[in-house]
């Protein structure tokens, strides 16, 4: 099935480096010189009382009990926040991927998709995978219940499976008017599924709760794995390690963003 043409002109962009002029520019402040009998200050140092700024991190792992360490980037998505603008995640306007600006990994062949739907915009939404080298979508699915807040869709129930060490980028889109699809608000996210390593397979095995498999998961970097144990119940601890999860991958404008009823 082809995908729609805003969809897959999305999904299907390049990457580009930086301009040729940031460029040049760079190189010429390279080679720029300090005017004659002038010399640059030497072991500058920042004013006494001033500190360095305290890890995002580090405050967000303390918050919610455990860090997330970020593997290599997969290859960044197109653009994983909608049209409104970051300090509008949640107020409405734009879809949104709870996924990091990097792409994220899986251990799962068929992991759940988190999204935001903004307030107001009870609409269909779409859905499209399409993995790295393939002309077709994997999936392609129009999703009629999609409320307002965060939404799951879990791809095994879709008949999906993911190739081991393959690239998937998805893509949400609120169709305002099918008639209009430059109205529409689209999202996307980058997803890989990787095998375990031995110590992180081992420390699965003897973990007890969802919070315990939660921590060795984000300590290695399995992003989608993690987003969804801690989003399992309505259990105050779970919520506040996805809290500080989000935070962590530049998302904590959705932490306090409800799940869709």
């Amino acid at each position: 099935m082809t995908p729609r043409p805003l969809v897959a002109a999305l999904l299907l962009a390049c990457s580009t480096g930086l301009p040729a002029g940031v460029e040049a520019q760079d190189k010429a402040a390279q080679n720029q010189t300090a005017p004659q009998g002038r010399t640059a200050p030497q072991n500058q140092t920042a004013p006494q009382n001033q500190t360095a700024p305290q890890n995002q991190t580090a405050t967000a792992a303390a918050k919610g009990g455990f860090a997330f360490v970020p593997p290599p980037s997969i290859g960044a998505p197109t653009q994983r926040i909608g049209a409104a603008s970051r300090g509008a995640q949640g107020e409405g306007g734009a879809v949104s991927v709870l996924a990091p600006a990097e792409g994220g990994l899986t251990l799962e062949a068929a992991p759940v998709l988190y999204f935001q739907v903004p307030r107001g915009a009870a609409r269909p939404v779409t859905l499209v995978l399409v993995a790295d080298g393939m002309p077709d979508p994997v999936l392609d699915v129009t999703l009629p219940g999609a409320r307002p807040g965060i939404n799951r869709l879990d791809l095994k129930r879709h008949g999906v499976t993911l190739e081991p060490g393959r690239r998937y980028e998805w893509s949400v889109e609120i169709v305002a008017d099918p008639a209009q699809p430059s109205l529409n608000s689209f999202a996307t996210g980058a997803v890989k599924r990787v095998a375990p390593p031995a110590d992180l397979a081992a420390g699965l095995r003897k973990a007890a709760t969802p919070r315990e498999k939660a921590r060795l998961l984000a300590a290695h970097g399995i992003w989608y794995d993690t987003l969804d144990l801690v989003s399992g119940d309505d259990d105050p601890g779970l919520r506040a390690a996805r809290a500080a999860l989000l935070e962590q991958a530049g998302l904590g404008g959705m932490a306090d963003v409800a799940d869709a009823s």
